[in-house]
This record gives C-alpha cells, sequence and structure tokens, in this order.
C-alpha cells in the first residue's frame, strides 16, 4: 500500500509539475486549476493542464521550460492541453487557444519534435516548423498570421500552407478563401492586442530578444 501511495503521489507530481512562469503581466487573470480558479501573479507557476482567462485590459507573458513564448491580450482563454520537456523522453506540447488574441513564439520543442508541437483553435489545427504565430479569434471571424517561419493550418477537410508573410482570415459566414499577404494594420493590431510588445519590453523576452531568451530561460526558477 505504500509504494501504491508514493506512485500516485509521483504521478500526481508529474502530472501538474510546473512547466513556465508568468514573465509579464497587467490587468487581472485567473488560472483554473484542478477544478478552481485562482489569481495570477507576475512570477505565478504554470502547470499541465491549466487553462488561463484573461479579463478586459489584461495581458501576459508565459515563458515555458524550453523557451517557447506565449502572449495572451485581453478577453482571452489559453489551455495547455499537454506538455513534455524532461531529459530522456520524446518533448511535446499541445496548447488551445480559446477567443482572443494571441503571439506564440515556438520554442525548442518545435525544432526538436515540430510534429509534436500542436497549435489548436476551436475550428482548426496548426502544425509549425519553427516560427511565429499571431491569431486573432473572434465569433465571425479568426486571423492566423505568421510573420516568420511556416505553418500548415487544417481547417475542416482542408489544408493551407503559409509561409512567412502570409496570413489567412476565415470569416465563419463566408466560403474559405486563400492565403495573403499580412497587411501592416492588421500585423500592429494582433500585436497590439495580444500584449507581445509591451510584454517583450516589460520581461526582456520576445521576438526580437530570442537570442538573449535562449541564453536566459534556464536562468528562470521553475520551481
Amino acid at each position: 500500500m505504500k509504494h501504491i501511495i508514493i506512485l500516485l503521489f509521483l504521478s500526481f507530481s508529474l502530472l501538474y509539475a510546473q512547466i513556465a512562469k508568468v514573465t509579464a503581466l497587467k490587468g487581472d487573470v485567473l488560472v483554473k486549476r484542478n477544478g478552481q480558479f485562482k489569481i495570477i501573479k507576475l512570477n505565478s507557476p504554470i502547470n499541465k493542464l491549466d487553462v488561463i482567462t484573461t479579463e478586459k485590459n489584461a495581458r501576459l507573458q508565459l515563458l515555458f521550460k524550453d523557451n517557447t513564448m506565449v502572449s495572451i491580450g485581453k478577453n482571452s482563454t489559453f489551455s495547455i492541453e499537454d506538455y513534455l520537456y524532461d531529459v530522456g523522453a520524446k518533448p511535446k506540447a499541445s496548447f488551445k487557444f480559446g477567443k482572443g488574441t494571441f503571439q506564440a513564439i515556438t520554442g525548442k520543442i518545435g525544432k526538436l519534435n515540430p510534429r509534436g508541437f500542436k497549435l489548436k483553435s476551436k475550428t482548426a489545427s496548426i502544425g509549425i516548423r519553427g516560427t511565429i504565430v499571431g491569431l486573432e479569434l473572434g465569433d465571425t471571424e479568426e486571423t492566423y498570421m505568421v510573420p516568420e517561419g511556416k505553418i500548415e493550418l487544417k481547417i475542416g477537410t482542408k489544408t493551407f500552407l503559409l509561409s512567412a508573410g502570409q496570413m489567412f482570415v476565415r470569416e465563419t459566414k463566408k466560403p474559405l478563401g486563400k492565403p495573403k499577404r499580412i497587411t501592416k494594420k492588421r500585423k500592429e493590431r494582433v500585436e497590439r492586442n495580444s500584449g507581445a510588445r509591451d510584454n517583450e519590453r516589460e520581461s526582456g523576452f520576445g521576438e526580437g530578444t530570442r537570442t538573449k531568451s535562449v541564453n536566459n530561460v534556464e536562468k528562470c526558477n521553475y520551481r
């Protein structure tokens, strides 16, 4: 019985082990964990299976153990469905983006195991090849943006390949169109509403500081 209890404890610890931390924050942000809601603060630990919700005028940045960075804008929901980055194990990650605005910069998992790094929305799945992805997800329109790298965007039975500088805009009441060039106005809106620029200025981690991030990510205390 003692051994069973120890195994259960270890399994529980691994399941909910800290995998990221909050490196930038503004406004009211909640995390749902084990069925309970808690207020997130700067440097708060983030665990596998956490569901994060931002209120109006809120934003935050998450820095994961493999150097993946996610900025979450106001009125947004983000879920961590799976994450594994440990010595001796094949790394993987699965994130789901609900309604809101986001920017994701893939880290080491995206390079070591691209097929094991999955991004999802309510209507689409995204296969990445080492990249930066911007998402603006609303009730009537969804925008998937690739400032850098490449993605494979699957919506229903159709697949679209997006390269650097392209975006795909899906309007729910219209037939699926084709990828097109990112407009300056759309790019600036996604960067602003996701909080990516402000988060980078606050934390020092982001699109313009990835070399610094790679060197300093191990210094972040994830315990």
